[in-house]
């Protein structure tokens, strides 16, 4: 898709969020048998040793929005603490 719309100037990317802190989130631990336990293995999970916030990930939206980053294409943006480059 990047390359069948940049003859337009349209730019084309992604971004994959992590395990991020919302309510959905918070209904999955909830489910676990040990819900604080779920969370603190999740969290240990990933080198930054946090959940990402919704905040985080609307910052990673607003830099593909704007003019910073006018060469990005076709690029996955994740935004997961670290976990996929364990």
């Amino acid at each position: 898709m990047a390359l069948d719309y940049a003859p337009f100037n349209i730019r084309v990317n992604a971004i994959c969020p992590g395990v991020t802190d919302t309510p959905f989130a918070a209904q999955v631990y909830a489910a676990a048998a040990d819900p604080v336990e779920a969370r603190r293995q999740s969290e240990r999970a990933r080198p930054l040793g946090r959940l990402a916030q919704p905040e985080e990930v609307a910052r990673a939206a607003l830099f593909l929005a704007s003019e910073d980053s006018l060469l990005a294409m076709g690029s996955a943006l994740v935004i997961d603490g670290g976990y996929t480059a364990q």
